[in-house]
């Protein structure tokens, strides 16, 4: 989509000036890692960085590491990344925690969490319940023909088959706000509290008997899945999609919402559940609304954050330049270019207007 508004005109002019052209007079390479959620998309726009004349023209490049929100966050507060990208808003309790003053959290990039799922033998999409999932989840429904999932999809055929949930094995923000959903729906089963790591939120002991499989980041767990046939798992949609076009049986099923819908996980419907959230204009921070009623919407989505120096962070000013370059031109013309044909859900009016006046005040 192409921004007109006056506003983002000169926001864009400023990023111009302010990025690219103070102190950066060479081509540089910055280091950036973080959540694997917006791998996919990271991966588009850090290809097509280097020859953007209008955000890039010293031909400055990012290299990026899928290393999963909490390393990356982790590597963030020790310098090892100039930016780093996370889907769990950062805790004070987070080890080695600079000051708040230090970073700025932008808003990047939206997604859907498909609940992902193999199931050989069974065409039609299966259709799940927010009590259905949160008990697959915790353990409870062991089988892919118990009760509830035959009264979730009555009239389809499912197997006497144990279920294996594939979970990450690390710190993932695609985990808590997996289980940020879980809890807000489902508080009497997801009883502990909201973690990046599944072991610790799941409500009681994980069970050893190899019905529940870790995998690491979003393309572990999706390839679990898609090479074994009774698994689940949760993901950014993008990585499920991927594995059904190389012709693997992985499905995303329909979840039902708060106004009583089936709804699959696409770029259009999460963001029809991000525009029903909050954004705070201070810290950029979403804040979801798990029982709207709004028509549409598929409640299983999550916002992927970038962390970038102010100048009192870590970075030399010119790494912070084209880290602030960087995110600009992912959030002007990337994101809405290239997210819908990704997976991802791109940034608009209002919000994508505040993730941009955040991104101003990097390197400042």
């Amino acid at each position: 989509m192409k921004l007109t508004s006056k506003v983002l005109t000169m926001a864009s002019t400023v990023a111009l000036v302010s990025s690219v052209g103070v102190g950066v007079a060479k081509a540089e390479t910055i280091t950036a890692g973080g959540a694997s959620f917006p791998q996919n998309i990271i991966e588009a726009c850090r290809a097509d960085f280097p020859s953007n004349a209008r955000f890039n023209p010293q031909g400055h490049s990012v290299d990026y590491s899928s290393v999963g929100s909490g390393s990356g966050r982790t590597g963030f507060y020790r310098g090892q990344y100039i930016f780093g990208m996370t889907d769990g808003v950062p805790r004070q309790s987070d080890a080695g925690r600079r000051d708040g003053g230090t970073y700025k959290l932008v808003p990047l990039i939206g997604g859907a969490i498909g609940v992902g799922y193999r199931l050989d033998g069974v065409a039609q999409q299966l259709k799940l319940k927010p009590n259905t999932i949160a008990k697959i989840f915790a353990g409870q429904i062991r089988t892919w023909n118990d009760a509830a999932l035959r009264a979730d999809n009555p009239g389809v055929r499912l197997p006497n088959l144990p279920i294996v949930v594939f979970y990450r094995s690390d710190s993932s923000g695609t985990t808590e706000n997996f289980v940020n959903y879980l809890k807000a729906l489902e508080p009497t089963i997801w009883t502990r509290a909201t973690s990046g790591v599944f072991s610790s939120a799941f409500p009681g002991t994980l069970p050893t008997n190899g019905s529940f499989q870790a995998a690491a980041q979003n393309t572990g767990v999706a390839n679990g899945v898609a090479d074994r046939n009774g698994t689940i798992t949760y993901a950014e949609v993008s990585f499920i999609d991927e594995r059904a076009a190389e012709g693997k049986n992985i499905k995303a099923a329909l979840v039902r919402n708060a106004a009583g819908e089936f709804v699959a996980p696409t770029s259009r419907t999460a963001a029809a559940f991000i525009n029903a959230s909050t954004m705070s204009s201070g810290t950029g921070v979403v804040t979801f609304n798990y029982t709207t009623t709004r028509r549409g919407v598929y409640p299983i989505t999550a916002i992927s954050y970038a962390m970038a120096n102010t100048r009192q962070g870590s970075g030399t000013a010119s790494q912070n330049a084209i880290a602030k370059a960087f995110i600009e031109f992912f959030l002007n013309e990337c994101a809405p270019a290239k997210a819908a044909g990704l997976g991802y859900t791109a940034l608009s009016g209002a919000r994508q207007r505040a993730a941009l006046a955040l991104a101003a005040q990097i390197g400042r």
